[in-house]
């Protein structure tokens, strides 16, 4: 049995009652079933990610030199387009939505009270896999026509953006633009470190994304 398949059949089990839009940390059941789901996205994005994977120990790197670096190898690697790919995308979007349905700003000040630390590790996983996937198709599809789920994505992140950022113009890269607004919930108010490097983390992603973007 291959590992996508073993986590699509404990999803199925963990849905099978109710379906993940209706699971939060004030379930009438407990956080439980909500907490397994945030870890099962952490399995979904890790194989998802094939080799486009950033190594999470420059959470931890004080040396600059070495954590830029890793940053900005992470930015120039590729994301094979192929029909699986778009999918995965979808969910790990899907994922990214949680907080912004629960409110963006009451989930930056009070999550850290209510949400496990699975849910900070999920989300900032998702968030990072799934700005780079929106890099590339920005910086490396230029002249090539996206399929209807591609686009339905972009489009999608384009809505949350114009009704969320006020930063934002409605114009130019989306990639950073998506790090900066998803490290605000970490960054925000959190009772663990590390929460605050996975902003840090973000912000010096959002600007390496900058840096290599030419439209």
């Amino acid at each position: 049995i291959s590992i996508s398949s073993a986590l699509g059949r404990c999803y199925k089990v963990l849905t099978s009652r109710r379906p993940e839009s209706e699971r939060s940390n004030d379930d009438p059941e407990g956080p439980m079933i909500f907490n397994c789901l945030a870890l099962l996205r952490i399995g979904f994005v890790r194989t998802s990610i094939a080799g486009a994977a950033l190594n999470q120990i420059v959470h931890l790197n004080e040396d600059e030199a070495t954590r830029s670096e890793a940053i900005r190898s992470y930015v120039r690697s590729e994301i094979p387009r192929s029909a699986f790919i778009p999918a995965a995308v979808q969910s790990i979007f899907q994922a990214l939505c949680l907080p912004l349905s629960a409110g963006h700003i009451l989930t930056k000040k009070t999550a850290a009270f209510t949400w496990s630390f699975e849910h900070a590790i999920s989300g900032c996983e998702c968030a990072l896999y799934f700005t780079k996937w929106i890099h590339v198709i920005e910086t490396q599809t230029q002249g090539s026509l996206l399929n209807t789920q591609e686009q339905e994505i972009l489009d999608n992140v384009q809505k949350i953006l114009v009704d969320i950022d006020e930063d934002w113009e409605g114009s130019g890269a989306m990639a950073p633009a998506i790090c900066r607004l998803w490290a605000s919930l970490y960054d925000d108010t959190w009772v663990w470190e590390i929460t605050r490097r996975m902003g840090f983390l973000l912000r010096e992603l959002a600007s390496a994304f900058e840096s290599h973007t030419v439209f």
